[in-house]
């Protein structure tokens, strides 16, 4: 579908396996990068790492996969909100749409007067707010 639209697109995920590469935001950040909280430090983690490894940015403490965890803020959630009021259309993929916050993204983006259709392998608990719903594998 990205491939065949014209207009502007993003696409905001938040699997944290590399799927879907072309997502230019990820939300729950990347297996693939480590982060240090203290100094706010994000790089792309090595192949092997270990527990005695320190942050490059200010070798003060230690590292960890750069994942939101429970409670923590996720990333570019600003950039999604200005995304969701310009929108002319989302389609939300492969989500339960019971998690919040992008739960949130289809009610408030509907609020807005963006057509909402979704796409998942079956139909979510929300699916009536939806303008259409297209039911199978995303591929």
């Amino acid at each position: 579908m990205g491939r065949k639209w014209q207009g502007n697109l993003l696409i905001a995920r938040q699997n944290v396996d590399d799927l879907h590469e072309r997502a230019a935001l990820d939300m729950h950040a990347a297996l693939a990068s480590a982060h240090y909280a203290a100094c706010r430090a994000r790089w792309q983690r090595p192949a092997v790492t270990a527990p005695d490894d320190r942050c490059p940015g200010c070798c003060a403490g230690p590292v960890r996969p750069d994942i939101v965890w429970f409670d923590e803020s996720y990333y570019h959630l600003q950039e999604i909100w200005v995304a969701l009021r310009a929108a002319v259309l989302i389609v939300p993929t492969g989500a339960s749409e019971t998690v919040f916050p992008v739960a949130a993204f289809t009610q408030k983006a509907a609020r807005f007067g963006v057509a909402c259709f979704e796409r998942n392998a079956e139909a979510s608990a929300v699916a009536s707010g939806f303008h259409g719903i297209r039911l199978g594998p995303a591929s």
